[in-house]
């Protein structure tokens, strides 16, 4: 008995779903997820989900938190100066519908949040690839609530980490990898012009290169999925599990958050702690690109974690496809149509070329006896540039098209306002009055009621009550009904249900009234808001006071000092003697069993006087307290993209700022023009940084060269002061 207590009463960690729409969201809901991630509109790392809009998140908020869930709102994206107004208003609605987090990657975001909303809970993106305990010493240091680790740590890396700093730790247990380090691909930027820190990833990883071999996808990571270590991740004590798929559709959620769900329910349950790893893997699931359990126990092993042959299944094959004639696709299927399930058709090299839901189709027989199925589509297909043979896969199902009008439906059985009511009923007339509720006084109602004198059957508490507690179609909840009245009085029930219905339809108008005098004045503070933050960092640029979108030409440069920045691992030794232009660069990536001997290595370069320092990240300056001597600029995987960036560094030491390699011209204007610092030139355009090693040589089928680079050079130019 003792021993099935200590079973039950395990805390197990947070599953947490994605939310790209609200029809995932209702998915993941159902499927028993404990809390949502949800972006708003295009401040977020997916711009190509649906994403929710105001009347959503509302919608979603409640909805989850009646049923004790929580929400998570996705900022994980870069903010430009032009961007910081638009910002301040999603920010004040977010704690309007008290979102439970904000998950944030840019540090003036976290600036603003931090002095403006301390109320909000913040959450540290995976973008900001904190790896080690110096990041997250520095970022617990900040305020930042939960750290959501790299998907590129081992299982006794994230132990490690969190030993040495004890903070709410969230890893990714399921969905798509990046070949890249998070937070740290360039490739979309560099190549289209199109960021993934700004939500607009083109996915270069996923793309065919051309080698002396044939064509080849070295950079196509497979899937992350943790059913094998879920037991070890629980017992590291990790505050959540998250689930990676803003992008996908309704039914994968589903079945992916069912799964798991089982297999934490199971491992609570389970005495000898193995049944949550012995759950079978649903067909759902299996149907998705090929999988591996990521860097968690066998670390970086490239041949484990990468498909090079080939892109992956997008899904359980449906069927070949026989011929496309306009809008009409003819399939040999092997699986059997149904209505909604959702399909998608692949190149032979695995291109994708039509995506949608099975709903208009017809079936015929060929000459050899097969059923052909004929999908009817909404517009004709076009296959030049494209390889046959094409092959369809099943990919999932589409959710149903009024999922909002259920949540509401729902939602509205579940009160918005909870009251007492008093009852005092005297000959000819019945006084009501609210005494608790929304309102900061009580709201009061007198009605004629037709009454008279009864010896037999007079009016009684019960029966007021009874009719007084049905509130009709109207979001009211009746906590307490106290009545008053008067002896030996009667008056038909018809009567009373009668006022009953004028007095609910009154007091909700009353309510709408209420509800638009507050939106009003809402929007009144949070224009004031907006403007005392405005004034309180006056870096930021005139054009985001008033809403005006500007291009700013890049300043003239004035040649001030030329750096050479050296780029070494730890323990390494420059071999040029200190100088006043000699710039050292740390390791972007260093993992938790380097970080005494990088503290050991930064005194002895200190000591033989290398001061000036480029930190790559931002858990660097945790090491380089100790040294009050030193010289620091920022690199460029800070991304310091807006001046609140800038000034929010500027007060941790860091002199010099190179700037983010996803920032465009017109967007570097107020940085230069407020900060004058400094601007870096010819900056080497290093694509990817991963743990893993690929063979060098592959080539974009563009012929754009694509290298790995093991080193980089800066040159970097100081302006102004």
């Amino acid at each position: 008995m003792q021993e099935y207590l200590i079973v039950s009463m395990l805390k197990l960690p947070e599953l947490l779903a994605p939310a790209g729409s609200l029809e995932t969201f209702k998915a993941g809901f159902d499927a028993g997820a404990d809390a949502f991630y949800l972006g708003y509109r295009d401040f977020n790392a997916r711009r190509r989900a649906k994403n929710f809009i105001g009347e959503e998140l509302h919608l979603a908020a409640d909805y989850a938190h009646q049923a004790g869930k929580k929400i998570y709102i996705t900022l994980n994206t870069l903010i430009f100066d032009r961007e910081i107004s638009d910002l301040i208003r999603l920010i004040e609605l977010l704690r309007e519908i008290r979102a439970d987090a904000v998950i944030v990657q840019d540090w003036g975001v976290i600036s603003i949040l931090r002095e403006e909303y301390p109320e909000l809970p913040i959450h540290a993106s995976t973008q900001m690839f904190c790896h080690n305990s110096l990041h997250a010493k520095f970022l617990g240091s900040q305020g930042i609530r939960r750290i959501i680790l790299p998907r590129e740590l081992t299982l006794e890396e994230i132990g490690a980490v969190m030993k040495q700093v004890p903070l709410e730790y969230e890893v990714f247990i399921h969905g798509a990898m990046c070949f890249s380090l998070s937070g740290c691909c360039l490739a979309s930027s560099y190549l289209y012009g199109e960021s993934g820190n700004r939500g607009e990833c083109r996915q270069i990883c996923r793309f065919p290169f051309r080698t002396n071999e044939g064509t080849v996808y070295p950079f196509s990571m497979k899937d992350l999925q943790a059913y094998e270590v879920i037991g070890k991740l629980i017992e590291t004590g990790v505050s959540a599990l998250k689930i990676e798929g803003r992008l996908k559709n309704a039914a994968y959620v589903a079945e992916t958050v069912s799964a798991y769900r089982k297999m934490l329910d199971t491992y609570r349950a389970s005495t000898d702690r193995a049944g949550a790893e012995l759950v079978e893997v649903p067909q759902e699931l299996a149907r998705q690109r090929e999988s591996a359990s990521g860097y968690f126990v066998r670390g970086p092993e490239y041949d484990r974690l990468v498909q090079k042959l080939s892109t992956g299944t997008s899904g359980e094959v449906f069927g070949k496809v026989q011929g496309i004639r306009g809008k009409e696709v003819r399939i040999d299927h092997v699986l059997k149509p149904l209505k909604g399930l959702r399909l998608r058709i692949q190149d032979a090299r695995g291109n994708n070329i039509h995506e949608g839901a099975l709903l208009d189709f017809s079936r015929e027989r060929s000459g050899k006896g097969k059923e052909i199925l004929i999908w009817k589509i909404a517009a004709a297909l076009r296959t030049d540039g494209y390889t046959a043979p094409f092959t369809v896969y099943h990919v999932g199902r589409s959710a149903p098209r009024n999922i909002r009008r259920l949540l509401e439906k729902k939602r509205k059985k579940i009160c918005i306002e909870t009251l007492s009511l008093n009852l005092h009923i005297i000959q000819d007339s019945i006084h009501i009055a609210t005494v608790a509720g929304g309102f900061p006084t009580p709201w009061e109602k007198v009605y004629p009621l037709k009454t008279m004198q009864s010896v037999s059957s007079p009016l009684n508490h019960e029966t007021c009550e009874k009719i007084f507690s049905q509130v009709d179609k109207y979001p009211f909840h009746i906590k307490t009904i106290v009545c008053h009245i008067e002896e030996n009085l009667f008056c038909p029930v018809s009567e009373l249900k009668r006022i009953r219905r004028g007095f609910y339809l009154e007091l909700h108008d009353s309510f709408l009234e209420r509800a638009e005098t507050e939106r009003n004045a809402r929007y009144d503070r949070i224009m004031e808001k907006r403007a005392a933050i405005l004034k309180n960092h006056e870096c930021v640029e005139e054009s985001s006071r008033f809403f005006l979108y500007a291009d700013f030409p890049q300043p003239e440069i004035s040649k001030k000092t030329e750096y050479t920045v050296y780029s070494l691992e730890v323990g390494e030794i420059p071999k040029v003697p200190p100088a006043p232009n000699v710039m050292i660069l740390p390791p972007l990536f260093m993992s938790e069993a380097m970080v005494a001997a990088a503290g050991e290595w930064v005194g002895k370069l200190v000591s033989k006087g290398y001061t000036r320092f480029m930190i790559p990240t931002y858990g660097w300056l945790s090491l380089m307290e100790k040294y009050p001597a030193v010289d620091l600029t920022a690199g460029p995987f800070l991304y310091v993209v807006n001046p609140l960036a800038v000034e929010f560094l500027s007060k941790r030491g860091v002199r010099r700022f190179v700037l983010s390699p996803d920032i465009r011209s017109e967007d570097a204007g107020p940085l230069v023009r407020f900060d004058n610092r400094l601007v870096p030139l010819n900056a080497p355009k290093d694509m990817f940084v991963s743990r893993l090693r690929a063979t060098e040589g592959y080539y974009f089928l563009k012929k754009t060269a694509l290298r790995p680079r093991y080193y980089c050079e800066y040159t970097v130019y100081e302006t102004g002061k």
